[in-house]
């Protein structure tokens, strides 16, 4: 029983601090830090059987992590229509200087 003492304390600590988020700033807040929370938790329980038990070693894990971080940033922050203004034609350019560029090398 001592040995989950800690854990059952940490788990307590958390759910204080979330509670005290929302009381004095949002629950908005709140319920992101909470989601945040349980989507790291569930990428640690992954990484945990695939490294821990399996004892594979696998780095793409992590690429499918940065995609989800970024598609997690993408559908939840607002689109800024200056943002999109700034590169215009220069973007254009880079982009076919690019692909020229990738062009090339598959011809040769």
């Amino acid at each position: 029983m001592k040995q989950y003492l800690n854990v059952i304390t940490a788990y307590l600590i958390m759910f204080t601090l979330i509670i005290l988020v929302g009381i004095f700033q949002s629950w908005s807040l709140a319920l992101t830090i909470l989601n945040y929370c349980l989507i790291s938790a569930v990428m640690t329980i992954g990484a945990n059987i695939q490294w821990g038990y399996a004892g594979l070693i696998n780095f793409g894990i992590m690429g499918y992590t940065a995609l989800g971080g970024l598609a997690v940033v993408l559908v939840s922050v607002a689109p800024v229509g200056e943002a999109w203004s700034v590169g215009g034609l220069n973007m254009m350019i880079c982009l076919g200087v690019i692909i020229g560029i990738v062009f090339s090398i598959r011809l040769h």
